[in-house]
């Protein structure tokens, strides 16, 4: 559920529905998104500040490491070499007489180069270290996260957003909640930053006073177990950039934090686009490399 937590938020949910019903999209209802009142998102939400919200009746969750993990697995036992460790330093062009790409490495098992005949940049805050033509369109930007102790005998739920999204919960089986967000508190605000070594106070104190404030069950118990940060990849349009980007180089980074939902068809399409069974016109037109690299026409 996406909660409002102002007057203003909720007002701007019912408008979302207003315009999502006169487009005709909630002929499913199975899938539709619909309001919820404040008496209702109050209850779900076990808290007082909700104003309403948009509830929609599918959601999943899952744990991104585990499921990164056992996906190599898979790859790996279908004969895929996954290289760890090893940093990407350079990617070179040559022409013998076909074009051929040259990721030259250091670090890990290999050491070197390699050589193949596309290359795929699924680098998302990182695209600059190889792309620097890239660092003002897909800008490293620093998320925080942390996780409380399990919390017994609670209903606060997970799968919810606040504050226009700036913030993201789900509770975990055991009862932990995982919170993330305050992006729009951090005090350099979106400024490039590919640095996850240490977390923000600023942004740290933001979470946890969202929690006591909002849920009240929390003032006086909030048990923090562990915190961190990662570096999202966010374009000027929030929209990613998925597809050619020259010659045998393609791209599928630049999720703006919507990584998850997105990545995953992105990594199909690009497959498709490899081997010929996609062509980039019949893809999302409004993901194309073309609009910020001009070069991906030739």
């Amino acid at each position: 559920m996406n909660v409002a937590l102002s007057a203003e938020e909720n007002e701007g949910f019912k408008s979302y529905i207003r315009q999502f019903e006169a487009l005709g999209l909630n002929s499913d209802v199975a899938t539709s998104p619909v309001y919820v009142s404040e008496v209702e998102a109050q209850k779900y939400t076990t808290s007082p500040k909700s104003k309403g919200g948009i509830a929609c009746p599918f959601a999943g969750q899952c744990w991104p490491a585990k499921f990164v993990f056992g996906l190599a697995e898979l790859v790996t036992s279908r004969g895929a070499n996954v290289q760890t460790r090893t940093l990407v330093k350079q990617v070179k062009r040559h022409w013998n007489p076909k074009e051929q790409l040259e990721v030259v490495t250091e670090g890990g098992e290999s050491r070197g180069s390699i050589f193949c005949q596309h290359v795929v940049y699924a680098t998302n805050g990182y695209t600059a270290h190889l792309l620097p033509e890239l660092r003002r369109t897909i800008v490293p930007t620093q998320g925080q996260i942390l996780v409380t102790a399990p919390l017994q005998k609670m209903a606060i739920p997970g799968n919810t957003w606040y504050d226009y999204g700036y913030l993201y919960m789900i509770q975990r089986p055991n009862g932990q909640l995982v919170l993330g967000g305050c992006r729009n508190k951090h005090p350099k605000g979106d400024t490039a930053n590919v640095d996850d070594s240490k977390t923000e106070p600023v942004v740290s104190d933001a979470l946890r006073s969202f929690l006591k404030n909002t849920f009240p069950e929390l003032k006086d118990k909030l048990d923090v177990q562990h915190e961190w940060t990662g570096i999202m990849g966010f374009t000027p349009d929030s929209l990613p950039m998925i597809g050619r980007l020259r010659g045998h180089e393609w791209i599928a980074a630049g999720y703006t934090g919507y990584g998850m939902p997105k990545c995953f068809g992105a990594g199909k399409a690009v497959a498709e686009m490899i081997v010929g069974k996609l062509k980039q016109e019949d893809f999302v037109p409004q993901y194309n490399p073309s609009r910020y690299w001009p070069i991906a026409k030739l």
